[in-house]
Order: C-alpha cells, then sequence, then structure tokens
C-alpha cells in the first residue's frame, strides 16, 4: 500500500496458494516497534501488527510475488480513495497536522521500544557480569563495586522509565514524577481510540519525551562501554562465558 507521495505505509504478506484468495488493509500505518519473532525464528509471511490510523485521501495498491530471491509484479498499481465516515465528534480541524504528528509519533515510537529492548539487554548483561565476577578468581572488589554502581544506575533508569510498580493499579501508586513510559502510552492510546486531533496533553508528552529521551539513550549507551570493559577483564582473568562476549583462549 503506498500513499499519495508514492511512500510504502504497509505492506501484506500472505503465503502463495492455489485459489482465489482475499485480504485487506485496516487502514492503519505499519507498528514501528521492535522485532518480534515466534520461538526465535524468521517467518517470511508473517505481518507486522498496526499502528497509528491512516489519514484519508488517495492511495494505491499493488501486488507481487517472491520466488526463488527474485520479486515479479503480479498487477500493477490500483488507485482507491480512503475516506471518513462521517460520525466523528471531534473531527480534526487539520488532517495534515494530524498525519504529522502520527509520523512523528511513529518515530518516537520506534526508538522507545528500541531503547526498551536495550535496556533490558543491559540489565541481562550486569547481572551475568556480576554473578561471573563473583565466581572468578581474581576479580577485585573494584571490580565487583563497578558493576553495583552499573546496576544502580539503570535501576535510576527504569525507574524513570516506569515509575513505582503498583502492586494492583496505577491509582494506588503515591503522586510522584510521571513516567517516561506513562506519557508515551498517553500519545499511543489516545490516538489509537480517537479520530480528533492531537490534544495538548498529547503535544506536551511528545516534547518532553523527545527532550528526555536522547539523554537517557546516551546514558545507556556509556553503560554498554563500561559493560564491555568489564567483560574485557573477564576474559583477561579465564571468566565463565557471559552473553555477549566473543569465547576465546
Amino acid at each position: 500500500i503506498k500513499d499519495n507521495s508514492g511512500t510504502i505505509v504497509r505492506q501484506i504478506f500472505k503465503k502463495a496458494s492455489k485459489g482465489i484468495h482475499r485480504t485487506n488493509w485496516n487502514l492503519k500505518y505499519m507498528n514501528t516497534g521492535s522485532v518480534k519473532l515466534k520461538k526465535d525464528k524468521f517467518n517470511p509471511t508473517k505481518n507486522v501488527g498496526s499502528g497509528l490510523p491512516a489519514i484519508p485521501g488517495k492511495y494505491t495498491v499493488e501486488m507481487s510475488i517472491f520466488i526463488n530471491g527474485a520479486d515479479s509484479l503480479l498487477a500493477e498499481p490500483v488507485e482507491f480513495n480512503a475516506k471518513v465516515l462521517n460520525n466523528s465528534s471531534l473531527p480534526p480541524t487539520d488532517r495534515k497536522e494530524l498525519d504529522d504528528f502520527y509520523k512523528s509519533v511513529a518515530k518516537l515510537w520506534r526508538v522507545m521500544d528500541a531503547g526498551d529492548d536495550y535496556f533490558d539487554e543491559l540489565v541481562t548483561r550486569t547481572a551475568y557480569i556480576r554473578q561471573a565476577l563473583q565466581q572468578t578468581f581474581g576479580a577485585t572488589s573494584a571490580m565487583k563495586n563497578q558493576s553495583k554502581k552499573l546496576k544502580e544506575e539503570l535501576d535510576a533508569i527504569a525507574f524513570k522509565f516506569e515509575g513505582t510498580p503498583a502492586k494492583a493499579s496505577w491509582e494506588e501508586v503515591p503522586p510522584e514524577q510521571m513516567p517516561l513510559g506513562n506519557r508515551f502510552s498517553n500519545i499511543i492510546w489516545a490516538s489509537w481510540n480517537s479520530t480528533a486531533g492531537p490534544t495538548a496533553t498529547q503535544k506536551m508528552n511528545y516534547e518532553i519525551l523527545m527532550e528526555e529521551l536522547p539523554s537517557m539513550l546516551e546514558q545507556l549507551s556509556t553503560i554498554d562501554g563500561e559493560l564491555k570493559t568489564l567483560e574485557a577483564e573477564l576474559d583477561k582473568l579465564g571468566a565463565p562465558h557471559t552473553p555477549g562476549r566473543v569465547p576465546k583462549f
């Protein structure tokens, strides 16, 4: 599916088989979150989840088949119009502004999800490194303290993203700084569940995330570098293997 400018906005994959088949586009852009695998295996016909709603306008659809490493066009592009039902209580005053906001949020979504995965990887590596230091002869107190410091820095980042964990519901958490994850969820859920233009709260949350997220990603990158230094020290000590290290004698 391509928009009026010729930009691909959605791909739909189906397994080739005999007979007549039907598929449809749900008028939503592609989910820009991180790649998800089922049982850690590649699936060429897996479809990416849906993202934010597409705006009304002209689109084209075309079909191709991929065989033996080559794409072959099966049908020339067919143009169609996407229209909005006249049932909106608060229709947006400027659909171009709404679409631009959606596209900005999609880019933010990609980075937020990637940052979350990156954070999880660092948390796992840190735990393995701390355990390896604990059971390796020659590991110094300075190395153990450094790994503990990195764990505490990751905990602080987790708090900024997630806040205080709630046992049952967010409403039971005492007043505190709004977690970045909650700000992002506010943007996404309001966009998914409404055809109105972006609210002032959505715009505010977007601006806050765009201001705070880069420095946090830089902090994660710094922690990554310090973990690599510790991993190099583990190699020198002949420590047991931990994720991310290349085995060597």
